[in-house]
């Protein structure tokens, strides 16, 4: 099934979508003009049926009134086959879905997210009391209201003010004849069927009057933190609004911005230098990968007559986290609204990370740690050295607890590192997936930090919780430029280790 579900709905009007451009080329063929550029359609200008079609679309019709117009050109499998061609057209966001009521202009705009959609509608009726799901969430754009949900493939954007207000009554939740009756009677049964539409979707759902505010949701929704499932939606094609022309490295700020280096300028602060392992000696002698995989292990336990030594925290760092060498690669913008060119300086380093952007830095606590005195770092990865931001304060205590509660109350980590990435590392060059990818990276620099710590005999332990605010205020830095997005704990080897069991190991 398809969109061809609103063919007997009329006031369910198709319009060519607002960021395309319909231009008829002298070679016969229509070139669809948009955000990502220019591609051409399977339409031919060099028959009737296909102009009437686009000159419809362009002006707003229903499907009804586009096969009326095509229908005498056509014989009827033809015509359905037409029809289709609006679907696909309506997947390949080239068209919206308006809902425009007889003698009215458009309400509200059904926009694509790039996948085939079916519309279906549940039954509506003048006593029920329907309220936005918890998971639909209604912003501006553009000075428009929109209206999505990280469950369906598409989004709603309001034409006029009036729908405007309607869609923001259902915040609180409104029976549906009360919303029906302030609407002149022309536009009811299309306002109806729109509620029926949202509805089935799950974006309205019937509010509960003894419990105002409880949703039918069902087990597996239940489950769900919002954040988390928009997040999850926003960030894989389908549910995001994002098209496939503007998801992923589609660099949409060359020529807004210039992009941030690839090494961070580096912090003023008393320096420690770091000592440096001796790689061509590992690369000998160092204990097997598939030992150091098997063998890898969350430690919450520690040796705390001895503590880790600087030493093996400076050879620790270098070994996860240096710079190994920099280059700059030209990059060019996939997007016909900005056009140009730009150079991306980049600075590899030992771990993978995605488009090589490299945003993470790693700040530390230090609690215990031999030879080096207590207190909140910074690694300069260029130059493999520490620079001391503060003495030990009250923050920095804060954050040991918070490290200790993360470990289930079992252990207080010796040296605590902070993950922080610079956002506009990753934010200059992708669309949907900026904040979801920083996340991936985390994830890779955590199990380069477990396979080296298990490699070195030092106890590794990730840490599920760290406070953004409390990184802000350690080091000063705004939040949505630099900001923490994960934290880890590391220690010396409990004198037991070796004569524990399997059956101990907790992760």
């Amino acid at each position: 099934m398809s969109i061809i579900r609103f063919s007997g709905k009329p006031h369910f009007r198709l319009f060519v979508h607002p960021d395309q451009t319909v231009v008829a080329r002298a070679d016969g063929r229509f070139v669809m003009r948009n955000l990502v550029g220019d591609w051409k359609t399977p339409y031919r200008t060099d028959t009737e049926w296909h102009c009437r079609l686009m000159d419809a679309l362009q002006g707003g019709a229903s499907f009804a009134g586009i096969r009326d117009a095509i229908r005498p050109l056509l014989d009827e499998e033809q015509t359905t086959q037409a029809l289709e061609q609006i679907n696909d057209l309506f997947v390949g966001e080239v068209v919206v879905v308006k809902l425009a009521p007889q003698g009215s202009g458009p309400l509200v705009a059904l926009a694509p997210h790039g996948v085939a959609y079916t519309p279906q509608f549940a039954p509506v009726a003048d006593a029920e009391k329907l309220a936005l799901s918890r998971f639909a969430m209604l912003r501006r754009e553009g000075g428009r209201v929109l209206l999505e949900t990280a469950l369906k493939p598409y989004h709603l954007l309001s034409e006029t003010p009036e729908a405007d207000a309607l869609l923001g009554r259902f915040l609180r939740g409104v029976r549906v004849s009360e919303v029906l009756s302030q609407w002149p009677a022309p536009a009811r049964e299309p306002l109806r069927d729109l509620l029926a539409l949202l509805k089935h979707d799950g974006i309205l759902l019937a509010a509960d009057q003894a419990s105002p505010g409880r949703r039918d949701e069902g087990a597996a929704l239940a489950q769900w933190d919002v954040h988390d499932l928009w997040m999850h939606g926003a960030s894989r094609l389908g549910y995001t609004q994002m098209g496939y022309g503007e998801f992923g490295g589609v660099f949409p700020n060359i020529g807004r911005s210039e992009p941030e280096p690839a090494v961070r300028p580096a912090w003023d602060g008393e320096t420690t230098e770091l000592a440096r392992p001796d790689m061509e000696k590992l690369y000998a002698e160092d204990r097997p990968f598939a030992a150091v995989q098997d063998e890898r292990r969350t430690l919450r336990t520690y040796d705390e007559q001895h503590p880790i030594s600087a030493e093996q925290l400076g050879h620790f760092l270098y070994r996860s986290c240096r710079i190994l060498f920099r280059k700059q690669v030209p990059v060019v913008s996939s997007r016909s609204d900005t056009p140009g060119k730009a150079v991306l300086d980049l600075a590899w380093r030992p771990y993978p990370c995605g488009g090589a952007g490299y945003e993470l830095e790693t700040y530390l606590s230090v609690d215990r740690c031999a030879g080096l005195d207590s207190g909140f770092y910074h690694y300069d990865a260029a130059r493999h050295c520490l620079v001391k931001l503060r003495e030990r304060n009250a923050e920095m205590d804060r954050a040991l607890r918070i490290a200790f509660m993360a470990t289930g109350l079992q252990a207080r980590p010796q040296v605590v590192l902070h993950i922080a990435a610079r956002f506009r590392r990753v934010t200059w060059k992708y669309r949907a997936v900026a904040y979801s990818g920083i996340l991936r990276n985390t994830g890779v620099l955590y199990q380069t930090f477990y396979l080296v710590a298990t490699a070195m005999g030092i106890a590794p332990c990730g840490l599920g919780a760290g406070d953004i605010e409390l990184f802000r205020k350690m080091t000063g830095l705004d939040p949505v430029v630099e900001g923490s997005v994960g934290d880890f704990g590391l220690g010396s080897l409990p004198a037991d280790y070796r004569a524990q069991s399997r059956e101990t190991w907790f992760t």
